[in-house]
């Protein structure tokens, strides 16, 4: 196969979650759940929904100088012309509810250098976190890495 992990993957109760606060329904109407029951359709308006959230931050990172599509792209020949960043973190499969507090209390809480920024698009479901040395983004990798965070 050509395609890597997903950089873009929505955890499903996030786009609910999401989708929910920012529509003002119930999570139960977004899904159309009556009586316990859901109607066939449950499972499009939430890959509806998950696309909706994929491109609002596709946007948001492109509009901060950030490029998905290298993330995304796992092609081999893309990857011998796309350079990863040593210094970048992505943060995925966050919950809905995560602030940007949040990450900063954790990224800050880890020795050597803070990071410089921290990107967290509305939707909350993923993260960039970037630091000015490489040494201090492996610190924090290695110490985070697949680690519950909420």
């Amino acid at each position: 196969s050509t395609n890597g992990a997903n950089a873009s993957f929505v955890r499903g109760d996030a786009v609910i979650d999401n989708l929910s606060e920012r529509l003002g329904l119930k999570k139960g109407d977004i899904l159309n759940v009556k009586d316990g029951l859901s109607s066939g359709d449950a499972a499009v308006r939430l890959a509806l929904g998950e696309t909706h959230i994929i491109e609002e931050n596709r946007k948001y990172f492109i509009e901060h100088g950030i490029d998905m599509e290298a993330l995304v792209s796992a092609k081999r020949e893309q990857a011998a012309t796309n350079k990863r960043s040593t210094s970048s973190i992505l943060v995925k499969n966050l919950p809905f509810d995560t602030a940007l507090e949040d990450l900063t209390k954790l990224f800050h809480a880890i020795k050597g250098d803070p990071p410089v920024r921290i990107l967290l698009p509305p939707s909350r479901t993923i993260a960039l976190v970037d630091y000015a040395h490489s040494v201090d983004a492996r610190r924090a990798f290695k110490k985070l890495a697949y680690k519950r965070f909420k």
